[in-house]
């Protein structure tokens, strides 16, 4: 599997997968070759609708969370299925170390409001 950021470089390369609008709000292309390409849609009040393409670091984010497009995708051969399940796993650790790391800044956060309290009102007469 490959990214592809121009538009230009799908010119000549056979289309095995195409996204329609109402799956997501990214456009994605999938070559027979294995690469892909997508564009963000941005929608605007007066029904003007603006595509832009993204960078590689933003269709590899996205592909990893987004499970319907990485599973259409390897249906249709454009990546392997062992590529999506990795993605898979890596964004799964992601996960749990965001979930540890924002446990850590609670816990934190706990420890220094109780610090000020005490601080400010000491330690209660019943836990002395």
């Amino acid at each position: 599997m490959y990214v592809i950021t121009k538009i230009e470089d799908l010119m000549g390369k056979e289309i095995a997968f195409f996204s329609p609008l109402y799956h997501s709000e990214n456009l994605i292309i999938g070559t027979a070759d294995g690469g892909v390409f997508m564009m963000e849609t941005e929608y605007f009040e007066d029904d003007e609708v603006e595509f832009n393409n993204m960078t590689e670091k933003h269709i590899l984010g996205s592909l990893s969370h987004n499970k319907r497009s990485r599973e259409a995708l390897v249906k249709a051969g454009v990546i392997p299925e062992r590529t999506a399940n990795e993605w898979e796993e890596e964004r799964k650790r992601r996960e749990e170390k965001d979930k540890l790391a924002r446990e850590e800044r609670r816990k934190e956060f706990e420890l220094k409001q109780l610090k000020s309290y005490l601080d400010k009102y000491g330690v209660p007469a019943e836990y002395k």
